[in-house]
């Protein structure tokens, strides 16, 4: 394979890998917009007199599950971030031979160094990834303990 056919492989790899990339965050945000649409009805019929507060537990258990998710989300996001990174600096000339067509190996080779408690709580962390989890989950805990000393 000469240069030239090694490097049209090599840009349609990179354009695959940031279209990939960009991917996670739209259906993170589409799943968000489900959750709080969701938490929104979830809370309202949970705080009604009459109806049982255990609604709203149930409701922080889901927003946690979905926290998990979309910070396990980010982890195999970010496992693209090796390819695309060496991708960029072959094409800066920092690198002369890449081979083409490792999307799959190179992000196994990511993934498995940076697939840990430690990252996953860290991914789970950032302000993007947090909201609207935390916010559903201190709601209905706050509103599930008002619920209760209400009655």
């Amino acid at each position: 394979m000469d240069d030239v056919e090694r490097d049209k492989f090599l840009k349609d790899e990179y354009m695959k890998l940031q279209d990939q990339y960009e991917d996670y965050d739209r259906r993170s945000l589409t799943i968000k917009g489900w959750i709080s649409a969701g938490a929104a009805g979830a809370i309202a019929l949970g705080f009604q007199k009459g109806e049982s507060p255990v609604i709203l537990l149930v409701v922080a258990g889901f927003a946690l599950c979905f926290w998990y998710l979309e910070a396990s989300w980010k982890i195999f996001q970010y496992a693209l971030r090796l390819r695309i990174q060496e991708l960029e600096r072959h094409f800066r000339g920092e690198i002369i031979v890449v081979h083409p067509l490792q999307i799959y190996a190179k992000w196994f080779e990511r993934y498995a160094r940076i697939n840990g408690t430690r990252q996953l709580i860290g991914a789970a962390m950032q302000g993007f990834v947090m909201l609207p989890y935390a916010l559903i989950i201190v709601s209905c805990l706050a509103l599930y303990t008002y619920a209760i000393l209400r009655d």
